[in-house]
């Protein structure tokens, strides 16, 4: 069926790039992935702040399996905060999982990596989880049975995490976690053969590919497209030029209903039975990751391109930024949010 358009949503807005150096400690991350959207919406909160959503449009899919876009506003602006790809203090973020990292990544322990040597009593990484429509959930990771005697208050001594490797939510979910492993090839093969998570003396370092989050209903939202941060720990030193290299966000790129088969990492398309809405990433039409480093600060991006049901699918057009207070270097490696068109199948 010849495909036409049904909407044309197009936007005119400038975004400003503040400075991130003190936004995490010594590290960045791209900002459409990195906020939180536990606030309430639509309303003015305790401390006078504004946080407003604002629907957008929803891509239908099938048997009401849809998919609704909204743009989120949080009024008070850091000083150091980012703009994201659609302006300053406003988020769309269609699902995602980031990593906060607590400590260094190499021998001392590997709680953001996928190793095993995890030492109680370093504070755990913080992994944030966004779902659509669900908000933000905090997540860790420990190996040690102390740390879950030590961090999960009122707990019974003989917790056990029913996830695999055990990861917990810090507020009790009926969710599952899974990971999906990756190593220095895995990550070399889609972002190029300079590229791979390493510690601080550019030795290689597993890390996960992604995740598979499962609810209580049955639905499997699958996290991968993952994209890199650099991080310098406090006892590396002050003078210290060594930095680790580590995934800090996987983007959602697919929700499969029940009826869909088990995922082995091919994306859904029409052939697929049951339910299901897929999120393609790229940075431009010739590449699917930007990275590049100005000022010794990396820029790993990628942005949603098409979210698609066995109906419909909305494409994300973005152009060209020339903010006025971006680095030497930096204009090429940032997008905005220009058009969202949807189509019928």
């Amino acid at each position: 069926m010849a495909t036409r358009t049904i909407i044309s949503i197009i936007f005119l807005i400038f975004c400003t790039i503040l400075k991130a150096e003190d936004v995490f400690n010594d590290y960045t991350m791209q900002p459409e992935v990195w906020h939180f959207t536990g606030y309430p919406k639509g309303e003015v909160d305790n401390k006078g702040d504004l946080n407003l959503s604002l629907p957008i449009l929803t891509v239908p899919g099938r048997n009401g399996f849809d998919f609704t876009v909204s743009f989120n506003y949080h009024a008070p602006i850091l000083r150091d905060q980012r703009a994201s790809w659609i302006g300053l203090g406003w988020d769309f973020d269609p699902g995602s999982i980031t990593c906060d990292v607590q400590g260094g990544i190499n021998g001392v322990r590997g709680a953001d990596f996928a190793e095993q040597n995890f030492d109680a009593w370093v504070q755990p990484d913080m992994y944030y989880l966004t779902l659509p429509d669900a908000g933000t959930a905090e997540f860790s990771r420990s190996n040690r049975r102390e740390f879950y005697q030590s961090y999960l208050t009122g707990q019974s001594p003989s917790f056990e995490p029913l996830n695999d490797p055990p990861f917990y939510f810090h507020l009790w979910k009926p969710w599952k976690i899974d990971t999906i492993a990756g190593s220095q090839s895995n990550f070399q093969a889609i972002w190029g053969t300079n590229l791979f998570p390493h510690d601080q003396y550019q030795q290689p370092m597993p890390e996960y590919l992604g995740f598979i989050i499962t609810k209580e209903d049955g639905v499997r939202y699958i996290f991968e497209m993952p994209t890199l941060s650099w991080h310098q720990a406090n006892y590396y030193g002050p003078s210290a030029t060594h930095y680790d290299q580590y995934v800090s966000a996987w983007r959602l790129v697919a929700i499969l209903s029940p009826e869909c088969p088990p995922y082995s990492g091919t994306l859904p398309d029409e052939n697929t039975p049951g339910n299901w809405i897929r999120l393609d990433y790229r940075f431009d039409d010739t590449q699917p990751f930007h990275y590049r480093v100005v000022e010794n600060r990396p820029i790993h991006n990628t942005y949603l391109w098409k979210i698609s049901t066995p109906t419909h699918h909305a494409v994300f057009e973005t152009s060209n930024r020339n903010d006025v207070d971006f680095k030497p270097g930096e204009e090429s490696a940032h997008k905005k949010l220009s058009a969202i068109r949807l189509y019928q199948k």
